[in-house]
C-alpha cells in the first residue's frame, strides 16, 4: 500500500489548476465533492478529493492524484512513489503552468491583452500584455 502525501499549495483557482493539468499531459477525469482516491492495486484511500487524475494518466503502475479544497486553496495529495515517478520537478511544473493561467486570467478580466510570450533560457516565461 502506498504512502499519500498531502502538499499544501497556493492554487485557488479550479480553472487555471485544469489548465496546467492538461499542459503538463494530465486530463482531468473527474471533478466534485468528495471523490475517492485509488491506489496502484485499486484499493481505496481513506482520502477524497475535489479534482481527480487517475492513475491511468499517469502510468499504469501509479496511484490517483488529488486536489482537496481546504478554505480558500487547493492542497495536493499525491502517493510518495509518483513524487519519484513523475519528478521532483513536478511541482514546480505544475505551479509555473498554474501562475501562468492565472495571470492570463486575471488581466484578462482587467482588459489586458496578450501581445507576446517568449520562453527565456532559464525557464521563465515572459509575457508582454497590452491595454
Amino acid at each position: 500500500m502506498s504512502h499519500f502525501t498531502t502538499i499544501k499549495t497556493k492554487i485557488t483557482d479550479s480553472n487555471a489548476l485544469r489548465k496546467a493539468l492538461k499542459d503538463l499531459g494530465y486530463p482531468i477525469i473527474e471533478e466534485g465533492h468528495n471523490l475517492p482516491l485509488y491506489g496502484y492495486q485499486g484499493d481505496k484511500r481513506p482520502q477524497t478529493a475535489n479534482i481527480v487524475v487517475r492513475r491511468k494518466y499517469i502510468s499504469a503502475a501509479s496511484n490517483d492524484l488529488g486536489f482537496i479544497k481546504v478554505g480558500i486553496a487547493y492542497e495536493m495529495i499525491i502517493s510518495e512513489y509518483d513524487v519519484d515517478l513523475l519528478g521532483s520537478d513536478f511541482v514546480n511544473n505544475l505551479m509555473q503552468r498554474y501562475a501562468y493561467h492565472k495571470v492570463l486570467s486575471e488581466t484578462k478580466s482587467q482588459k489586458w491583452t496578450k501581445v507576446k510570450e517568449e520562453n527565456m533560457q532559464d525557464g521563465t516565461i515572459k509575457l508582454v500584455l497590452t491595454k
